[in-house]
């Protein structure tokens, strides 16, 4: 009779006991959980910090030029081209939507800021570009086949 006495006494401290350790795993769970969204958003700020000095630093894209036929997105193509000081020449497919861009000639800086312009202000998206450095420093020739997207 005494043993099941010492059962019904302890047996509700036991369970306590198991009850306390289950909430505080839960509670320091909570705390770990409470530190990494309060370092997420610290790092979400700091991201939307930097997007906004990116953005007051290169300025924002503007309207998208949007192609359905390769001959317009071409003639976009040299027209936008020829204001970086590019000389290009165009060949639009018959059958895919791409446009194949030759150069002779063109300055590399030039080229890669007219491609990042490019893709920024249209949905053209270039593919494919086979480039070689031209006899001139600084300068290459090639080609580069855009996409229209």
């Amino acid at each position: 009779m005494m043993q099941k006495t010492m059962y019904t006494q302890w047996l509700p401290l036991a369970l306590l006991l198991c009850l306390a350790m289950a909430a505080y795993d839960l509670w320091s769970q909570q705390q770990h959980a409470q530190v990494r969204l309060s370092n997420s958003q610290t790092e979400v700020q700091h991201i939307q910090t930097l997007a906004q000095r990116y953005t007051l630093i290169k300025g924002t894209n503007g309207p998208i030029t949007r192609f359905s036929q390769n001959q317009a997105a071409a003639n976009w193509l040299v027209t936008h081209a020829k204001q970086q000081g590019l000389t290009p020449k165009a060949t639009p497919s018959n059958t895919a939507k791409q446009i194949q861009m030759n150069f002779e000639q063109a300055h590399f800086n030039r080229l890669v800021q007219w491609l990042e312009q490019a893709e920024n202000k249209s949905n053209l998206i270039a593919v494919k570009a086979d480039l070689n450095a031209h006899t001139n420093a600084g300068y290459i020739a090639g080609q580069i086949t855009f996409e229209m997207n």
